[in-house]
């Protein structure tokens, strides 16, 4: 009997420790669950949201409607349970005796324990599709300008802001009365104001690069180049091809005056469906006419988004998302461009850097969460 109460109190010791690492687990567990649970809700997010963006770049390239879910609340609920069984008084499940050749009797305690740790998650998501009069007023209203002016401020490339972003760019000479207006839209038939807007673009950007560039709100007008010095840069340039833009860099100051900039914003639709099809306009005037890229600055010879890179000769970098619609792999990649003497105009984040401002665009008309109804519930068990 000595021998089994030293037994059972090892076991009772067993317990004891057993009990309070399962308790030790059970504490641990809770943080451990939210910092993974928050990292992959974070990525399925993220990926989501970019997928989706893309699915409706590549429905408007094919010219069918683009549709929006939006994700309102995520909710999650974490149980912990964790079991111990068994005693020293009743876990013996099995006690043999046998004897020795020397006659001595050896005595075999079995004792049997329970130790279990079960833990559960019971996700639940708010998806709401976005329609309605809220959301219709917001995609179809022009951009606000100060976001083009932030973005401007923070040092986004002023060559894509324009490109994404106007619909059309008027200089108005006040002195003279006389008005230039340049379009964002790309025409296989007459290609040519196309070209001065991308001149412009082009322009801007180098004024930017060189700094030499500011922008001063005025709700829908800025100021291109008020640095001193930016005169003779304008000079400069203006004798190089690709940056004469007929009535604007010829201008003559005396005559006509400084001009007035204005500017007219698209909508959030406007840039959807001009970033999903100025690619193939741009390319059929590219393969049509070779005069077309030979006339606009290098830093401009590719369209503002390029998601379709099916039979594309040059190697692309690693997509930041793809999606198949139709049977048609898209994906947001860049042409791989990544050497050392990489000229500044030949960036290998342009197509990136354009989704990323389309996403930041995107949020504008977004609908606050709590303003999103409640009733539509997608439960995961």
């Amino acid at each position: 009997m000595i021998g089994i109460n030293k037994q059972n109190q090892h076991n009772a010791c067993f317990l004891i420790v057993m009990g309070s690492f399962l308790l030790a687990l059970a504490g641990c567990a809770g943080p451990t669950a939210l910092r993974s649970s928050f990292i992959d809700y974070s990525s399925a997010y993220a990926d989501s949201s970019n997928q989706q963006m893309l699915l409706n770049l590549a429905r408007r390239a094919n010219g069918h409607p683009a549709y929006f879910l939006q994700l309102g609340s995520i909710s999650s609920t974490f149980q912990f349970q964790n079991t111990l069984g068994g005693s020293p008084a009743t876990g013996v499940f099995n006690q043999a005796r046998t004897r020795t050749s020397g006659g001595a009797i050896s005595t075999t305690l079995t004792q049997g324990y329970a130790l279990g740790f079960t833990a559960s998650e019971q996700p639940t998501f708010s998806i709401t599709p976005l329609s309605g009069n809220t959301f219709a007023t917001a995609i179809f209203s022009p951009i606000n300008s100060k976001i083009f002016f932030n973005l401007f401020q923070q040092g986004t490339a002023v060559d894509q802001l324009m490109r994404v972003m106007f619909q059309s760019i008027q200089f108005y000479y006040p002195k003279s009365g006389r008005a230039v207006v340049l379009n964002n839209i790309p025409d296989i038939e007459r290609p040519e104001k196309f070209q001065e807007f991308l001149r412009l673009a082009g322009l801007a950007r180098r004024l930017q690069v060189d700094q030499l560039l500011i922008a001063t709100d005025g709700d829908t007008s800025f100021t291109l180049a008020t640095i001193p010095g930016s005169e003779k840069a304008l000079t400069a340039l203006e004798h190089d091809g690709y940056y004469h833009i007929e009535g604007v860099t010829n201008s003559n100051v005396e005559r006509d005056g400084h001009p007035t900039i204005a500017f007219k914003l698209r909508t959030f639709e406007g840039v959807l469906s001009a970033l999903a099809s100025e690619y193939q306009i741009f390319d059929e005037l590219a393969n049509t006419k070779p005069e077309f890229l030979e006339s606009i600055p290098p830093s401009e010879r590719q369209p503002i988004l390029r998601f379709d890179w099916n039979g594309y000769p040059d190697r692309v970098t690693e997509p930041v998302t793809e999606v198949t619609y139709r049977g048609k792999v898209y994906s947001i990649s860049d042409r791989d461009v990544d050497r050392p003497d990489t000229p500044w105009h030949e960036s290998n984040i342009w197509n990136r850097e354009v989704f990323i401002l389309l996403t930041h665009l995107y949020t504008q008309i977004s609908l606050d969460p709590k303003d999103l109804p409640v009733q539509q519930l997608i439960q995961v068990q």
